[in-house]
Order: structure tokens, then C-alpha cells, then sequence
């Protein structure tokens, strides 16, 4: 039986492909964008509720929303509080534009480099197996994460997922107190 985790990830995913198959944009303000939105936030929901034992630092959520239409990468987010996701490192989990998977782990911001640790650059030998390239360059990740896992759909795996955000949040408090 499917958790609500995974029921999610499948869910997010299938609409990331749709939506992206697509050259109409979705309004985050329309029945289609609010449900995605939502579907975000419950998500971002279980990480947290899942890692918050393993948290030295307090982490907030946040999910992609757009200004008035949603981006084609959706995302979800954790930083400390006071942190935006545009100027510091995040623990992110960006979701691939062909509705393939995620990418996770710890993230730079996609327009300016901290310099906290080296990015892996996935692109260096092409497309990755999960592009989380958006249209422009505020929206591309492919190569702004510095422990990045990718998950496909077919290859899901809870544990490793968890435990790949809990080492993520591990080198988010260890890099960022120094």
C-alpha cells in the first residue's frame, strides 16, 4: 500500500509531465494550480514531519508557487528561519520537467554562488537522467546542488530519500556554522 509520501511524489510527478507536455502555463491561481500548490505544501509536510527529530535548527517550508503562474520545475524547499530561498543554501527536492523524478539534496541559490562547498555539475556528460532545468536562468538547478540524488519514478525509495534529506540537513547546519 502506497503512503501518503509516495501517493504525493506520483501525483506531483504525473502533473509536472502533463504540465510540461504542454506550451499553456497554469495560473497559480486556478483550480489545476492551487491543487499542484497544495499538493507541494502537504508533501513538504511529510518531509518535515519526518525529519524533525534529526533538526538542530528549526526549518521552514516553502514551495514553488510562481508570481502569477507556476514554474515548470516545481519544488519544495527547507531553510532556517530568516533564510530566503533566492540568497541562501536550501535543503531542495526540485521535480525532473519530464515528470521522471526529483532531484534532492543540499542547493545553492540558482542566481548567485555562496561558495559553501563544490556543485556537481550533472550536466557535464549531457542531459541528466532528471533534467530540473527550468526556461531560464533563475530557474535552473541542474548544476546548483552539492549533494544531489536523483530518484526516478519507477526507482522511489522512502528510506533513502529520508535518509538522503536528514545527511542533506546534517551538511546545511555543519556548513552554514561555520
Amino acid at each position: 500500500m502506497a503512503t501518503d509520501f509516495t501517493k504525493l511524489f506520483y501525483n506531483i510527478c504525473s502533473f509536472s509531465k502533463s504540465y510540461n507536455s504542454s506550451n499553456n502555463t497554469v495560473r497559480s491561481s486556478q483550480p489545476a494550480g492551487q491543487r499542484a500548490i497544495q499538493e507541494l505544501r502537504r508533501f513538504s509536510d511529510t518531509i518535515i514531519d519526518s525529519i524533525r527529530n534529526d533538526m538542530k535548527t528549526e526549518l521552514l517550508k516553502y514551495v514553488s508557487k510562481g508570481q502569477s503562474t507556476l514554474p515548470r520545475v516545481l519544488w519544495v524547499a527547507f531553510l532556517p528561519r530568516g533564510h530566503r530561498v533566492s540568497t541562501h543554501a536550501s535543503i531542495a527536492v526540485c521535480f525532473g520537467r519530464r515528470g521522471e523524478g526529483v532531484v534532492l539534496g543540499l542547493m545553492e541559490p540558482a542566481e548567485m554562488s555562496l561558495r559553501l562547498a563544490p556543485l556537481i555539475k550533472r550536466t557535464e556528460n549531457g542531459t541528466p537522467r532528471v533534467d530540473v532545468d527550468g526556461p531560464n536562468r533563475s530557474t535552473r538547478y541542474n548544476n546548483r546542488f552539492i549533494n544531489p540524488k536523483e530518484m526516478l519514478v519507477e526507482e522511489i525509495d522512502e528510506v533513502a530519500f529520508f535518509q538522503h534529506i536528514k545527511y542533506s540537513v546534517y551538511l546545511l547546519e555543519d556548513l552554514t556554522r561555520k
